[in-house]
């Protein structure tokens, strides 16, 4: 039978926790104690006119309104018209006059009225495929009045 020269790897771990738990044990034997907590009779000490008193507590804070999701879904269909011109000249310009592209529109307002995420998704019937694309990048981020809250909307735009 021959002697091995090595170690089994069942063996390395078996000794190696060994070690660790000895270490462990004799470092933290020679430890300190820790420190006590803070005495009850330290927390009673403390002046009254310190801490507030029933009448001095401040009134609970009123929860905002509910922000108006049509008046913003008006404000964003505003905003984005603004820029239907400058779409039509940048991505249109090829469609016969008489052909429609429609778009899914979902955008998220923060609280300060300002575009989040927006998702321009073009319609299935469109004919001109793959303008919804340079749609999103035509159309800047878009504002509406602070409506105190997170908002999400959903409209559909047709061009031109």
């Amino acid at each position: 039978m021959a002697i091995e020269k090595y170690v089994s790897t069942q063996s390395a771990v078996l000794l190696a926790g060994a070690m660790i738990a000895l270490g462990l044990y004799f470092g933290l034997r020679d430890r300190a104690p820790a420190p006590a907590s803070i005495a009850p009779s330290a927390v009673g000490s403390v002046k009254s006119d310190v801490l507030p008193s029933e009448t001095q507590r401040r009134p609970e804070p009123t929860p905002p309104a509910k922000a108006d999701r049509t008046a913003v879904k008006a404000a964003a269909v505003k905003d984005i018209d603004r820029h239907r011109p400058a779409v039509i000249e940048k991505c249109l310009k090829a469609l016969p006059p008489s052909e429609k592209l429609g778009f899914d529109v979902n955008v998220t307002f923060d609280a300060l009225g300002k575009q989040l995420v927006r998702s321009i998704r073009e319609g299935r019937d469109n004919a001109q495929r793959g303008s919804g694309e340079c749609v999103t990048r035509a159309v800047p981020n878009l504002e509406v009045p602070a409506p105190g809250e997170t908002v999400v909307v959903d409209f559909s735009w047709t061009l031109p």
